[in-house]
């Protein structure tokens, strides 16, 4: 039994096994669209993904984000400056990926992330935060580039009920 399961192990290690996995740089703009006070934040994505390849040029790609928030916005809320930041985002995405023989990338996906934000205030020389956490769902769209078997850009937009995101960056296809 332990010796299988070693070769299981070694197998999955393996590079053949490990050829089909990607890796993601993206800036990342927050944008809230909903009811209340206009808040957008900024963020660095970093995203792992596994690449599924249905042929003809299409591939089915899984892919799991996290999002470090950049930046704090104030705002007013009965005369008082609240400080409001993006603490961290993390979720899931699927892929459907069609690539032309150019090099041209065009996908939809999915998603399902969530959003960590904080708000605080001082009030008569006291301290206030409150923590926030949110599950957003969202269908998106993009377009990217592929430089070769390895490089790509791509840009997309990603729309919930109430947050408009949009990226940019770069992935490495391992």
């Amino acid at each position: 039994m332990k010796k299988s399961l070693l070769a299981i192990i070694l197998a999955s290690c393996s590079t053949s096994a490990m050829a089909d996995w990607g890796a993601g740089l993206h800036y990342v703009s927050f944008i809230n669209n909903g009811d209340g006070p206009d808040v957008s934040y900024e963020g660095a994505q970093i995203s792992l993904n596994y690449i599924y390849d249905a042929g003809e040029g299409l591939s089915i790609i899984p892919q799991a984000r996290l999002v470090a928030g950049l930046d704090t916005e104030d705002i007013v809320i009965l005369n008082r400056v609240v400080k409001t930041e993006l603490d961290s985002a993390y979720g899931l995405a699927v892929k459907g990926v069609y690539e032309l023989d150019n090099g041209l990338v065009l996908f939809a996906e999915p998603t399902y992330m969530r959003l960590d934000v904080t708000a605080s205030t001082t009030i008569a020389d006291a301290d206030f935060s409150l923590s926030s956490d949110t599950w957003k769902f969202g269908i998106g769209v993009g377009a990217g580039y592929r430089f070769n078997d390895q490089w790509s850009f791509d840009a997309s937009y990603n729309h919930s009920d109430d947050i408009n995101i949009t990226s940019l960056g770069i992935r490495f296809d391992f």
